[in-house]
Formats: structure tokens, C-alpha cells, sequence
């Protein structure tokens, strides 16, 4: 925000200019943007059926999302089930490591902790 304006960089504002003619060809599509992550307008509060939405798991993609039925609205995110999912992938394919954007919109440190422990903790023993 800058003089109470949302300020995009620059390599955003060409995907947002195709969004119009993406509705244009799919006039059924609906388009959800997140401004400031998982605290900002009430997401995190979306959470575990309050407000319509409703968590979900997909097993072949190891995702959590939220759907709101009446809405319509999907919300892809990452949780603690999730994010143990990607450290696993990690670690079984030796891989160097796990980038996140965004740690502010986790105020008692309980993400960074799965990730951490995730990464850090001994493998499991087959």
C-alpha cells in the first residue's frame, strides 16, 4: 500500500492484465486474490467450516484447501498436514531444501516449527 493504493511490482501487473480475457473465454471462473496471507480479511478465520468454507485434503497432490459450497470459492494454502507432506518429499529425495514467502502471517512461529522439525528431525526408521 502506498497513499492507500494496492502497489503491484512489476512482473505482477502483466498477469493481472490477462485476467479479464481469461474470464472473457471462461465466463464460469471466479477469481480469488490473497492481499497479506493468511491473516488478511479473515482467511485464517475461514478455516475448519466457519464462514461456508470447508477444509479438504487432496491425497494425490498432498494439499489442503478450503471450499465454500454456496460461493463456489476455492483456497489453495499450506497447513501443518501439508507442509509435513513437502518436508517428507524433501528429505526422501534428498533435495536442499523448502522456500516459503511469507512468515508474519504466522505469529507463534507453528509453520516455521513443522518445517523446521520437518528438515531437522532424524528419519524415520523402516
Amino acid at each position: 500500500m502506498k497513499d492507500g493504493a494496492v502497489v503491484l511490482a512489476d512482473a505482477a501487473k502483466p498477469r493481472l492484465q490477462g485476467i479479464p480475457a481469461l474470464k472473457k473465454d471462461h465466463p464460469r471462473l471466479q477469481v480469488t486474490m490473497s492481499v497479506g496471507g493468511w491473516g488478511a480479511g479473515g482467511f485464517s478465520e475461514n478455516g475448519g467450516g466457519k464462514n461456508g468454507y470447508e477444509r479438504h485434503w487432496d491425497a494425490a497432490a498432498q494439499a489442503s484447501f478450503l471450499w465454500n459450497q454456496a460461493t463456489r470459492h476455492f483456497i489453495r494454502y499450506e497447513d501443518a498436514q501439508s507442509l509435513k507432506a513437502k518436508t517428507a518429499f524433501v528429505r526422501s529425495n534428498r533435495l536442499g531444501g523448502i522456500m516459503y514467502r511469507e512468515q508474519d502471517e504466522d505469529p507463534k512461529g507453528e509453520l516455521l516449527d513443522v518445517l523446521w522439525y520437518g528438515l531437522h528431525e532424524a528419519p524415520a526408521k523402516r
